[in-house]
């Protein structure tokens, strides 16, 4: 991925309370500053931004096999045939 590259370090992390217990966590260095923005904010911005372009990916998947709607509150995960690790990285 090459966002801030250099920046941060992205992971898989395992939530074992939840049903869809793959996340990605991304991990700032604590002295780094970009454009003064704190690691904290830059890492919730960056997750925000990455959670996004997977909804939008997911979206189309969906549209794709006629679905129009998905509740991602109460469903907490995406759809099963929904290949996450398929999602193409940005460049």
């Amino acid at each position: 991925m090459a966002v801030y590259e250099g920046c941060y370090d992205v992971n898989w992390a395992i939530n074992e309370r939840r049903r869809n217990n793959h996340h990605i966590e991304l991990n700032f260095p604590k002295s780094d500053k970009v454009e003064g923005i704190t690691p904290t904010i830059r890492k919730e911005k960056m997750a925000e931004l990455l959670m996004d372009r997977t909804k939008s990916l997911h979206k189309e998947f969906l549209e794709g096999i006629g679905i129009l709607y998905w509740d991602y509150e109460a469903e907490e995960t995406w759809h099963s045939e929904f290949n996450i690790h398929e999602v193409p990285d940005i460049e």
